[in-house]
């Protein structure tokens, strides 16, 4: 049996009725008035969001909602309160914007914090909707469907839920996502007396989560979100499970594109799975539940229940410690193991150290970034190999979770890393900082190619082109804060996206913005150049200033397009001015500080509404060309 399985844990749950019921959340959260009838209705969700005015309570709500936002954090109440008294299911696809990794913003901890909120006060949509969590809706650009997050989502929302710290983890900082327990620290004690006392102390804190647990599955809401999250477990691991055993009758090399087929459609369900002990597990006790659905002949799982059962199990469905612990212990090896195995999941051969039988095509990019620098430590040949290939394009791999500012900060931290070698005193030390440093550096690249090859293959970007709009100039970069993140970050990472998305004449630049604006070619940014160079170009332009955004209209792009006779359906269409200044500074409208600005907003709104109908929109017409919108992107923000 599993270390899991002599745990002090107490593994046993309280009889739930409603765990086999397939119309469950009706029996434990019935309808009672016309409001919850409409939220009963399980809406598909998809992360886009469009449409509503400029003073609409749902465009507050999905401006202000962002985790650099302190409004999204003092005011998420409020902000999502109104937004759903206006349109409902515009909010409900505001929050999962929030999660979404490929189609939104990627921000894990405010969506929960967004999902408490609906899960106080519309607990019947939040939890009929935890499905579209992990289903696969998000279209990449290659028809892969993808899901807006991933399958440890739902038992993180589980576990804050059980320890109190969903609705309001951000006033208090979470103790379950942010505290990390050694394992085995008994073993460190100095002496028996010491040991016991820290056995103690764990039965105790088992003792107190079982208890808090039975208290939390004695309300409707929680029990109905508790069996919601355990019955989309064991469905996706019941069809992973029949998937692998359609994989062990086949030849992997005569029959590879069947098998190849069937194995693309297994999840990553028994990756995140809960395993039995483990921290998600220790505050729920998911894993018995999904162990009852798993193996449990009940007449409402039918032939969908796994087998052969255990045959030392004393009845099919757990019941007390003993027989908890021979399911947990079955599901864990004759479940979770194998799944894990045809995953090739890299963690339990990091654990292990048998780094070298790690597979890198299919390491996540997010684990690659975190565990880079300890492929190259342990496994150098290997790492450079995946790296070569991945090069010479016989191998792909994954660069979807990353933002482009992420990888221009990653890119200046490497690039420090790689000066530092040259302050080495010791030549073999140095030689290999430098190795490390160079296969960082590969793999920073070629996830920045990845990025632009597929945002170029989307075609999302059309006819425009960036205003590249800091207020003053800076040499280096500032230390990176994913939490405070300096407009400089995306500023150059938009400019440099824009740049090499755009088409001739417009192509491989941008315009920066200063009392004499320039359209700024940067050489070698569709072939050579590698991204921390092309930041560092970007960091020697002039900016700042006094502002003239009318020029960059006048005198940059209208004589550009003029020059190379530029015809009107491929002329710039869009503008997009990345700035850390509000536009009243950046239009030049307003040269002092903010706080100083007394003007009415109406009178510096005629003030630009002059300077754009009398001199720009005339200029462009004149020409013959349609005026490009102006999308003015505070970075501040």
């Amino acid at each position: 049996m599993s270390s899991a399985a002599f745990s002090s844990q107490i593994c046993t749950l309280p009889f739930l009725p409603e765990l086999f019921d397939h119309n469950f959340l009706k029996s434990l959260l019935p309808v009672t008035n016309d409001e919850e009838k409409f939220e009963w209705v399980n809406r598909s969700v998809d992360a886009s969001v469009t449409g509503g005015p400029s003073d609409s309570a749902t465009l507050e709500a999905f401006e202000s909602l962002n985790v650099r936002s302190n409004k999204s954090l003092c005011h998420l109440d409020a902000l999502l309160h109104d937004s759903w008294s206006e349109d409902p299911g515009l909010t409900l696809r505001i929050i999962w914007n929030l999660r979404s990794i490929r189609d939104g913003k990627g921000e894990k901890e405010l969506f929960y914090r967004a999902f408490g909120w609906l899960y106080e006060h519309h607990p019947m949509t939040a939890i009929s909707n935890l499905h579209m969590i992990v289903a696969p809706i998000c279209q990449t650009s290659r028809g892969h469907l993808l899901p807006h997050g991933y399958w440890k989502d739902l038992l993180n929302i589980l576990a804050l839920v059980t320890c109190d710290e969903l609705v309001d983890f951000h006033s208090r900082p979470s103790n379950f996502l942010r505290t990390y327990t050694p394992k085995n620290t008994s073993s460190l004690a100095e002496d028996e007396a010491q040991k016991d006392q820290t056995r103690r102390h764990k039965t105790e804190k088992h003792h107190r989560h079982h208890s808090r647990l039975l208290e939390k599955l004695a309300i409707s809401k929680y029990r109905a979100l508790y069996i919601g999250v355990a019955r989309l477990f064991a469905v996706r691991l019941r069809k992973d499970i029949r998937a692998l055993d359609q994989l062990r009758s086949l030849d992997p090399n005569s029959e590879r594109e069947q098998y190849r087929a069937i194995h693309q459609t297994i999840s990553l369900a028994g990756k995140w799975a809960p395993t039995p002990g483990g921290s998600h597990d220790r505050v729920t006790n998911i894993s018995t539940a999904i162990c009852q659905l798993l193996f449990s002949p009940n007449e409402n799982a039918g032939s969908d229940a796994i087998g052969p059962l255990p045959s030392i199990a004393p009845h099919p469905i757990p019941g007390d410690a003993s027989n908890c612990t021979i399911y947990r212990s079955y599901y864990q090896r004759w479940i979770l193991k194998p799944l894990r195995e045809t995953l090739a999941c890299p963690e339990p051969l990091m654990s292990a150290n048998r780094w070298n039988e790690i597979q890198y095509s299919r390491v996540p990019s997010l684990c690659m970034a975190r565990n880079r620098e300890h492929f190259v430590l342990h496994d150098p040949e290997g790492f450079h190999l995946h790296l070569a290939q991945v090069q010479s394009k016989k191998r792909k791999f994954s660069a979807t979770s990353f933002l482009p500012h992420e990888l221009v900060a990653e890119a200046a931290d490497v690039q420090k890393a790689w000066d530092a070698v040259e302050e080495e005193d010791y030549p073999k030390v140095a030689a290999f900082k430098r190795s490390i440093a160079d296969q960082q550096l590969d793999h920073n690249e070629m996830r920045w190619w990845k990025l632009l090859s597929r945002l170029g293959g989307t075609g999302s970007f059309p006819n425009t082109i960036a205003v590249y709009a800091l207020s003053e100039s800076t040499v280096s970069l500032p230390e990176y804060d994913k939490t405070n993140v300096n407009p400089t970050f995306p500023s150059i990472a938009l400019s440099l996206v824009l740049a090499f998305l755009a088409k001739p004449p417009f192509d491989s630049g941008f315009i920066t913005l200063s009392e004499t604006p320039t359209f700024v070619r940067l050489e070698g940014i569709r072939e050579s150049s590698c991204l921390s160079d092309l930041v560092n170009d970007v960091l020697s332009l002039k900016v700042g200033g006094t502002p003239d955004l009318q020029a960059v209209f006048l005198r940059v792009l209208l004589p550009l397009a003029k020059e190379h006779n530029v015809p009107n359906k491929d002329m710039i269409k869009r503008v997009y001015i990345f700035s850390d200044m509000q536009f009243d500074h950046a239009a030049g409208i307003f040269t002092g500080p903010w706080w100083l600005n007394t003007t009415p907003e109406a009178d510096r709104a005629s003030r630009w509404e002059k300077i754009y109908s009398g001199s720009i929109v005339k200029a462009f017409e004149n020409a013959g060309y349609d005026v490009p919108e102006i999308v003015f992107w505070d970075m501040t923000g």
